[in-house]
């Protein structure tokens, strides 16, 4: 049997993960598509990516109240939002900017 913390946290991860996954899925689809972008356009876009990952999955959340057979949890909508605040730290992190952004 699995112990209090890990049984709960085998229960958020999808959607931690998720939100994350979403995000930068749709961003490498518009990246691919938009060449030497700079780090603002770039930010722009995937604060739209990040929007439509939070909005499909809080959605999906709230859609399983609907129903009898799906299950509504509200740490997954926590876990959802902790994700997007991830993929966004993430963003930061490993998105380059030119010399002239820097300042």
């Amino acid at each position: 049997m699995l112990q209090p913390v890990s049984g709960y946290l085998l229960g958020v991860t999808p959607n931690f993960a998720a939100a994350i996954a979403i995000n930068f899925v749709l961003m490498s689809i518009w990246a691919d598509r938009t060449r030497n972008a700079n780090f603002a356009v770039a930010r722009y876009w995937f604060f739209i990516c990040a929007a439509v990952s939070a909005l499909g999955l809080l959605s999906w959340e709230l859609f399983q109240k609907t129903s009898k057979r799906l299950v509504f949890d509200v740490h997954d909508m926590l876990a959802t939002l902790v994700g997007i605040a991830t993929a966004i730290l993430l963003f930061y992190l490993v998105t380059p900017r030119g010399a002239a952004e820097t300042k």
